[in-house]
């Protein structure tokens, strides 16, 4: 029952704070609006007591989607209705934005919804052991892969107390960039780097004040590593949305790709991204086997310069440089997908003709 009656209570949230979606719903519901635990005369102490929650699987229309409005803080409300207005036949369900706007509002401390819903929704998560975090598995990675992620690029990244030269750039903490460069103008160390950096990534004062004369501490390293990932997660949303599709193993690929080497790395490894791009299509479409060709392509393009031919010609920079990381990533792409992985793509699912005549299809269909 608490599974129910949590959603029930985050749908009474989402409805309550968008009167003019629950008016459409009632109307669309007729004589039988069954909404909330009160409309349906529910006691919310009673967790013996089961309802159905008839509008849970309702899919929203664009326009409906398009009148929610979104918590100050958070961003998978936000999401979720750019997925449904550019994603053309995707199922955006009452439940899932409820579940969104729930997970999105409970950062936001000025919030104006309904004390007593939020009050039910805590009691019932905290009584029954049940976080709303663990409902939003179909909008964001689990909290364990996302530490996993973390830990893993931390680990290839290393650490410095003090900046160092990266290339044409400088760099501090966990390969976070500080200054930058190019090849004929490469970055320099400056006496000012801390205040510098400070300023950059805007380090609270209780920070400030752990690190060492001349250095970082490792909390601050970590603060900025993570200003800098949470960005590379958003780009990335528009540099290789294909991301959202993939399981897990492919993802932290993905995403140690585009922390070492910034979400624009698929300009630089072109046919990579084309590969990737076409093994989210086989995935749609549910062709395993040929979504895996497609991984395997994109794998050895991470490796491999090829010839005109196909003929390989030498080893890639980036597998020249990082030989173990290289060799890591492509490993992680190797794996594949299976059978029992569990597709996103009902949630992901473009029209073919979005794909006629693009060269790297889902570029231009996610989050334009």
């Amino acid at each position: 029952m608490s599974n129910s009656l949590l959603m029930n209570l985050m749908i009474e949230k989402l409805l309550n704070e968008n009167p003019s979606l629950k008016k459409n719903l009632l109307k669309e519901a007729g004589e039988y609006p069954v909404l909330t635990p009160q409309e349906q005369g529910i006691n919310i102490d009673d967790t013996d007591e089961i309802a159905s929650i008839p509008h849970e699987h309702k899919v929203l229309s664009p326009s409906e989607l398009n009148r929610v409005k979104e918590p100050r803080k958070g961003g998978l409300v936000s999401a979720l209705k750019k997925i449904g207005k550019y994603v053309g036949g995707a199922a955006i369900t009452l439940g899932m934005l409820a579940i969104a706007n729930f997970h999105d509002s409970k950062s936001d401390a000025t919030d104006p919804s309904d004390h007593n819903t939020n009050h039910a929704i805590q009691q019932i998560a905290k009584k029954d052991k049940v976080l709303a975090d663990q409902l939003v598995k179909e909008l964001e990675s689990t909290p364990d892969f996302e530490e996993n992620v973390i830990k893993s690029i931390i680990g290839h990244e290393g650490f410095s107390a003090t900046p160092y030269i990266d290339v044409n750039n400088v760099s501090i903490g966990h390969g976070t960039g500080l200054y930058y460069g190019t090849k004929s103008k490469p970055a320099k160390i400056k006496t000012s780097w801390k205040k510098d950096l400070y300023k950059l990534y805007d380090v609270p004062k209780q920070l400030q004040k752990l690190d060492p004369k001349g250095q970082i501490s490792k909390k601050t390293a970590k603060f900025i590593f993570m200003k800098k990932y949470n960005q590379i997660k958003k780009s990335l949303n528009k540099t290789a949305p294909y991301i959202h599709i993939f399981p897990e193993h492919i993802k932290k690929a993905l995403l140690d790709l585009g922390y070492n080497m910034g979400p624009g790395y698929t300009d630089k490894f072109v046919n990579f991204d084309a590969n990737m791009s076409l093994a989210g299509m086989m995935i749609e479409n549910g062709d395993l086997e040929m979504a895996n060709n497609f991984i395997r392509s994109a794998s050895a393009e991470l490796i491999y310069n090829f010839d005109k031919s196909g003929k390989i010609k030498g080893k890639t920079k980036y597998a020249n440089d990082l030989p173990e990381r290289s060799s890591y990533v492509s490993g992680l792409l190797n794996l594949g997908v299976s059978q029992d992985f569990d597709m996103n793509a009902s949630v992901i699912n473009p029209p073919d003709r979005r794909y006629e005549n693009k060269k790297y299809s889902l570029k231009s269909v996610f989050f334009s």
